[in-house]
This record gives structure tokens, C-alpha cells and sequence, in this order.
């Protein structure tokens, strides 16, 4: 039984990862369809496990509401449209609030609490996967995955670092009361292995230093253990083992990018310091 179970978890990841780096690798449209789809199944997952436990999740608002601010950001960021448009974007939330004038359900700012908090927690990392795919050269708009790839490769060399140290020596617990399993002796392999990681890749993907890429491999490590952490922490609100099904193994969309959720902002943040994007 345990041989399936880890046979099913590697043919699902060899299929997730290969269809994830070629859409995300082949075209800028490729990348937005990829966005597009995982942003709705992620926030699907969390609205579910909100109505599971009560609530009364305003999906339908949210997901045409975040899809459109997706657009806007591709629109903005490619320059199809002025930048001052995304302003745009504050003045989405409304519906929210008048739609649950219309609703009659209980809760009502806490279910328009939940559809926020959703915006904020899945929609803007992946709006920041668009802008991290854009280039400037020479007066050019560019598509450029190499950040977006770079990033998602250091937060899968820090996800096996840290299994494999943490099954192989762990010892010391890194915060039980949320996730027993982790280890500071897996926290510490995942960081050699992501950092490992981020010299090779900088031979291949030249657009930040090398130097930069070892610091954007730290950030991945701490906030995507935090990523993680937090989506631990909301599964055991909400006493669920897994955010989902869809990946058979391997649990939901949200289980799959927890680490990408807080990773990603926070690379963003530290690439706009360094003036790269």
C-alpha cells in the first residue's frame, strides 16, 4: 500500500512539473491561461473549506473579480495599457460588499472577510508571477520566465532538502504545535539544497547575479517554510488533512503552493530593491 502511494506521488509530480515549467517556459498567453487556472482551483479549494466549516464564501464574486485583476495586471505590466489603469483594481472590492447587500446570509462581513483575505493570500502572489515575467531591454516589453522558473525550482530543492534531512536526521522540532514533522535539521538541508540550487541555476539564468540569487533562495527558504507553515496552520483550523484532492498524493492546489503564496511577494519585494524589475 505504501509502495502505490509513493508510486501515485511520483508519476502525479513528474506530470505536474512537466506541464507547470512548459506552460509557464513556452509563451507569455501559455502562462496566463496556467495563472488563470491554478489562481481559480486555489481559490475553489480555500472557499470549499470555508463552507465546510459554515461559512457562506462569496466564490463567484471573487474569482470573476480576481480573474479580471489578473488581467489588468498582464495588461498594465505588457503595456497594452497605461499603468495608471491599475488603480483600477482598489475599485474591484466594491462588488464585493454590494453583493452581500443581496445575499441575505448571516456573517455578512466576515464572509466579505474571507473573500479579502482570499484576494490577498492566493490572487496578488500569482498577479506577482506576471510581473516577474516581464523584461525590459532596450526599451522592449520581453517575456522572460527565468525568475518565475528560477523561484518555483528553489522552492522544490527546498521541499526535497528538507525531507530528506529532516527523514535522514531530524531531531530537533521546528514548530510542532503546527507541524509536528518539521525539523530544524530538514530547515537546514532545504536551505543547502535551495542555495545549492541558486549557484547552478545562476549559470543558466544570468538576469541577477549570482550573489542575488543565493540571497533570493534564502528569502524562498524562510518564507516559503512560513508558506507552508500557514497553510498547516489553516488546515488544522478547519481540521482538514489535505486543502484538496486534485493532485492524487499530493493533496490540493493550495498544498502544492503554499511556499509559493509568501515566497513570492517577498522575492519581489527584494528584486524591485536591487531595481531588476
Amino acid at each position: 500500500m505504501k509502495n502505490s502511494n509513493l508510486k501515485t506521488r511520483a508519476i502525479t509530480a513528474v506530470i505536474f512539473s512537466i506541464t507547470l515549467i512548459s506552460t509557464i517556459a513556452f509563451h507569455q498567453y501559455s502562462m496566463l491561461v496556467f495563472v488563470l487556472l491554478v489562481n481559480l482551483l486555489g481559490l475553489y479549494e480555500f472557499f470549499r473549506l470555508e463552507k465546510a466549516s459554515g461559512k457562506s464564501p462569496l466564490f463567484l464574486y471573487t474569482a470573476i473579480i480576481s480573474t479580471f485583476f489578473l488581467l489588468l495586471t498582464m495588461a498594465v505590466a505588457y503595456k497594452m495599457i497605461p499603468g495608471e489603469w491599475f488603480f483600477l483594481s482598489f475599485l474591484l472590492v466594491t462588488p464585493l460588499f454590494i453583493a452581500e447587500l443581496y445575499r441575505k446570509q448571516p456573517d455578512s462581513f466576515t464572509n466579505i472577510a474571507y473573500a479579502l483575505l482570499a484576494l490577498v493570500y492566493i490572487s496578488l502572489p500569482f498577479s506577482l508571477l506576471i510581473k516577474l515575467s516581464v523584461k525590459v531591454s532596450s526599451g522592449f516589453i520581453l517575456f522572460d520566465p527565468t525568475l518565475v522558473l528560477g523561484i518555483i525550482f528553489l522552492i522544490w530543492a527546498n521541499d526535497t532538502g528538507a525531507y530528506l534531512f529532516g527523514m535522514s536526521m531530524g531531531r530537533n522540532k521546528l514548530f510542532e504545535r503546527i507541524s509536528p514533522k518539521k525539523t530544524w535539521e530538514g530547515a537546514a538541508g532545504g536551505l543547502l539544497t535551495s542555495m545549492l540550487l541558486a549557484w547552478i541555476i545562476s549559470g543558466f539564468f544570468d538576469r541577477i547575479t549570482p550573489i542575488n540569487w543565493l540571497v533570493i533562495s534564502a528569502i524562498v527558504v524562510v518564507f516559503g517554510n512560513y508558506g507552508d507553515l500557514i497553510q498547516s496552520m489553516l488546515k488544522r483550523n478547519l481540521d482538514v488533512k489535505d486543502s484538496g484532492s486534485l493532485l492524487p498524493g499530493h493533496g490540493g492546489i493550495l498544498d502544492r503552493f503554499d511556499s509559493l503564496l509568501l515566497a513570492v511577494p517577498f522575492s519581489y519585494v527584494y528584486l524591485q530593491i536591487i531595481q531588476i524589475l
